[in-house]
C-alpha cells in the first residue's frame, strides 16, 4: 500500500513538473502570438484610416468645394478650406459625418475655414486666422462640460438668457425660439447663436438672432445682433 501511494506521489509530482514546464513555455509563446496578431491587425488600420488617403479623399470633395487641406501634427486637427459665401450655413460635423473622420485614432478633429485665394493652410496663423467651425474629440468633451453648466433643460441658454435680458427694451417680453450647439473660437470661448422674439422700444414684437461668445464661467464677452 506503501509503494503504491508513493509512486502515486512521484506521478503527481511529474505531472506537476510538467505543467510547470508547459506553463514556462507556451505562456511566452503565446503571448508572442497574441503581439504579432496585433501587430497584423495595427498595420491593417494604418492602412485604412491612413492620413494621405483621407487627405486625397476630402480634397475631391465637390460638395463643399474644397480648396486646401492641411494636417497639423502639432495638435492632431485636420483644416479644411473651402469656397464659402457669406449666408452659407456651416456645419461643424459636415466632414465628419462625410467621411467618418471621428474613427481615425491619428485625427483629433477638423477645423473648417473659408478659402481665400493665393493663402495656404499649412502656414497656419499667417494666412488663416478665423476659423467658420472647429470640432474635436476633446472640444466634445468640453462642449459637454460646457452644456451640464450653462444649458436648461427646457433648451436655453442661460447665459445668453441672462444678456438679453439686461439689454432688452422689454425684457418681460423676451421669448427664445431657437438654441444652437456652440462652436469653439480660438480664443477658447464658445459661440452660440440663438433665435428670440421681443419687443422694441416702440412695443412691436421683433424677430432676432444674436450671436454671443461666451467664457468659460458664463460671461458674456462679445454679441453680435443680427437684426
Amino acid at each position: 500500500m506503501k509503494k503504491v501511494i508513493k509512486y502515486v506521489l512521484y506521478a503527481a509530482a511529474a505531472f506537476l513538473i510538467l505543467m510547470i514546464v508547459v506553463v514556462i513555455v507556451e505562456i511566452p509563446k503565446a503571448n508572442k502570438e497574441m503581439a504579432a496578431e496585433e501587430k497584423v491587425k495595427q498595420d491593417s488600420l494604418a492602412w485604412v484610416y491612413n492620413i494621405d488617403t483621407l487627405i486625397a479623399r476630402v480634397k475631391r470633395d465637390t460638395t463643399y468645394q474644397v480648396k486646401d487641406v492641411y494636417y497639423n501634427t502639432k495638435d492632431s486637427t485636420l483644416n479644411v478650406a473651402y469656397v464659402y459665401k457669406e449666408g452659407d450655413i456651416t456645419y461643424s460635423s459636415a466632414f465628419d459625418d462625410n467621411y467618418h473622420i471621428n474613427d481615425y485614432p491619428q485625427v483629433d478633429g477638423v477645423t473648417q475655414y473659408a478659402w481665400v485665394e493665393g493663402k495656404s493652410l499649412s502656414k497656419g496663423d499667417y494666412d488663416y486666422k478665423n476659423h467658420l467651425t472647429a470640432n474635436s474629440k476633446r472640444w466634445g468633451r468640453r462642449m459637454a462640460a460646457f452644456k451640464d453648466k450653462f444649458f436648461t433643460p427646457y433648451g436655453i441658454w442661460m447665459p445668453v438668457k441672462d444678456y438679453l435680458k439686461k439689454n432688452l427694451d422689454d425684457p418681460g417680453s423676451l421669448q427664445i425660439e431657437g438654441s444652437f450647439d456652440p462652436d469653439l473660437n480660438r480664443d477658447g470661448t464658445y459661440r452660440i447663436k440663438t433665435l428670440f422674439r421681443a419687443k422694441n422700444a416702440f412695443g412691436a414684437l421683433t424677430k432676432h438672432a444674436i450671436y454671443t461668445d461666451i467664457d468659460t464661467a458664463g460671461n458674456v464677452v462679445k454679441a453680435q445682433l443680427d437684426i
